[in-house]
């Protein structure tokens, strides 16, 4: 399947430098599942994970953001090659703020998809 862009979304994108991802309920479907031995597990779709290379393909930054320190988590990204992980956020808009000014972002560059 082919996506046609119009020049607005083009526009929109250009600006565009991070992708904050959110964990549960964004990248995966927001179920939590546990081993007998209470290890946590999450549901992870291999989609998402081809469209954080594609969007690292053309200059976009990608950082994981999560309330929860999963090491399912740790795992994905770096099974992904995202070296941007926030994990244990009470503060999301906090913790994005501070690291727009690490890297010398405003957050109009930014994108962020979270769950409520």
């Amino acid at each position: 399947m082919t996506c046609t862009l119009t020049d607005d979304v083009r526009a929109r994108l250009a600006c565009v430098k991070l992708l904050v991802l959110d964990v549960d309920g964004v990248l995966t479907d927001g179920s939590l599942y546990y081993t007998e031995r209470g290890e946590e597990m999450k549901k992870f779709h291999v989609r998402d994970g081809r469209a954080s290379s594609s969007y690292k393909q053309v200059g976009i930054e990608v950082a994981l953001m999560s309330g929860n320190a999963s090491a399912a988590v740790q795992q994905r990204a770096r099974v992904l090659g995202i070296t941007h992980v926030f994990l244990g956020i009470d503060d999301k808009l906090a913790t994005l703020t501070a690291f727009c000014t690490r890297l010398g972002l405003s957050l109009t560059q930014v994108r962020m998809l979270v769950t409520m």
